[in-house]
């Protein structure tokens, strides 16, 4: 069996609090310490080695797909994507879902996302209160929802996409 990157050793349970709490330093840390690759257990789910170079990153994305299976690797995302995400495919299923997605993200076709983001966020932004606190989180649901659904459509009004 291979031998896994180095990583913090602090138990499971202190690593996913850390991960929880400040994801971003602690994962900076974990750079610092460790390198462009690392390994981190949660204690939720399996050991994770992190790749942080450009270079590696490229050959893991153009490796062998029978061999680097992602969508067994991301089963811990499945509560959160849904069982259909293609970030839970591997094989002939992800390679068909990925052709079917690709067209929509070249080109022209990303500029005008664009603009449709700009018009869906410029009209939510209308309806914010002014003055006082409100929970941004389901605000920045409601505009990707619209923007994610006419990107698989192709088309649309912003209008008719926006609640």
């Amino acid at each position: 069996m291979a031998t896994l990157p180095p990583g913090p050793k602090l138990p499971a349970i202190l690593q996913l609090l850390h991960w929880i709490r400040r994801p971003i330093p602690f994962m900076e840390e974990c750079t610092r310490r460790y390198g462009d690759c690392f390994t981190i257990r949660l204690l939720v789910a399996p050991t994770i080695v992190f790749f942080s170079d450009p270079d590696t990153v490229k050959e893991i994305f153009t490796g062998d797909a029978e061999q680097l299976r992602a969508g067994e690797a991301n089963v811990v995302l499945k509560p959160l994507l849904g069982q259909h995400s293609l970030l839970l495919l591997d094989g002939a299923r992800h390679l068909r879902e990925r052709r079917l997605l690709m067209p929509s993200f070249h080109g022209e076709r990303m500029q005008a996302y664009g603009e449709v983001m700009r018009a869906i966020t410029d009209r939510s932004i209308e309806h914010w209160p002014v003055g006082r606190p409100f929970p941004i989180h389901p605000q920045m649901q409601g505009g990707c929802r619209p923007t994610s659904a006419r990107s698989r459509r192709g088309g649309g009004s912003c209008g008719s996409d926006a609640r």
